[in-house]
């Protein structure tokens, strides 16, 4: 199916950091399982961002949820179970292409499928 060949060749590049749903379903929250990712920071009311170095406030990630741009509160309401795989790019060179907005590549990405999308 495209859908796994597609998480296959992402992997394969090796940029970026990848979870599966055994991973993921070890932790009890979403932002437990993106503690997984280097650089996470979670500030005092939840908010994640990536620390990039070059800027100090962080990077807000633009959330991608079987393909659909969703917020950081969205996500966090993502019952773990039903997660099969996350991809997460803390800096814009990890973005795969089909992520990016208006043709240029955002600071940076966290890509979710859920099982639904993966049959």
């Amino acid at each position: 199916m495209f859908r796994n060949r597609e998480w296959a060749e992402h992997r394969k590049l090796g940029i970026g950091r990848f979870l599966d749903s055994t991973v993921i379903e070890k932790r009890v929250t979403i932002v437990g399982a993106l503690a997984e990712a280097p650089q996470l920071m979670v500030n005092r009311k939840g908010g994640i961002s990536f620390n990039t170095g070059s800027n100090p406030s962080g990077c807000d990630p633009i959330i991608w949820v079987d393909r659909q741009v969703v917020s950081q509160s969205e996500l966090k309401f993502l019952d773990l179970k039903f997660i099969a795989a996350m991809e997460i790019c803390p800096r814009k060179f990890m973005i795969p292409s089909e992520f990016w907005r208006s043709n240029k590549p955002t600071g940076c990405a966290i890509v979710v499928w859920t099982k639904m999308y993966f049959p």
